[in-house]
């Protein structure tokens, strides 16, 4: 008898642990934005999300040379695919370090089954001062194509605030997500060197490569 009252405790505690999961993953993801492409808009405004929703969700690598525990995460979109719920979360590095030269935002991927345990993880794209990207492709299946440009630091420190075109180098590639959950990140050019146009009318840097 008392063998099966600790099958019973032990059964009761885990459906009450499994719930506290699920309900805590639907609160992560009411701070996201549901969308259904990946050229959409993003909102001026990103929801903070909660210092224990951050460990139990985002227990992803510190940044490079990160000093403080850097958990200035923002909620940004959501989407399901392959029955998985996969989110797009902005790390926020407000201080500048020697590898970086000045504060950056980290755009991680990020994809769950739908009781929110963890599969996987990816570094998507980087956006600062250094940093601008154009992305193209589609939410399910998931393959996103990244042009992603670098501007050095050299090139930080003597740019011109009214600068028009800035150089930079273009990083090409796409990242997929497998029928399992698991991402990959593949080249699909080699790098070239290119210029960052500002865009009057978006108020945006272009990318332009050069020919």
């Amino acid at each position: 008898m008392k063998k099966t009252y600790t099958i019973l405790l032990a059964c009761i505690l885990a459906n009450t642990i499994a719930y506290a999961q699920e309900v805590d993953f639907e609160e992560f993801l009411n701070d996201f934005y549901l969308v259904n492409n990946v050229t959409y808009e993003k909102p001026r405004y990103f929801a903070e999300i909660k210092e224990g929703l951050v460990k139990k969700f985002l227990p992803l690598p510190l940044p490079i040379c990160s000093k403080e525990k850097a958990n200035d995460w923002r909620a940004a979109s959501k989407w399901e695919t392959d029955g998985m719920n996969v989110v797009f979360a902005e790390r926020h590095i407000n201080a500048p370090c020697d590898e970086e030269g000045c504060p950056w935002r980290e755009g991680w991927l990020v994809s769950y089954d739908n009781s929110g345990n963890l599969i996987d993880y990816i570094l998507a794209v980087k956006s600062g001062d250094r940093y601008v990207h154009e992305i193209k492709g589609t939410l399910s299946p998931m393959r996103i194509t990244v042009e992603f440009a670098a501007i050095s630091k050299e090139t930080m420190r003597n740019k011109h605030s009214d600068a028009k075109a800035i150089p930079c180098v273009v990083e090409f590639f796409d990242v997929f997500m497998d029928s399992n959950g698991h991402f990959h990140k593949t080249k699909n050019r080699m790098d070239a060197k290119g210029q960052l146009v500002w865009n009057k009318e978006k108020q945006k840097y272009d990318i332009k490569v050069a020919e």
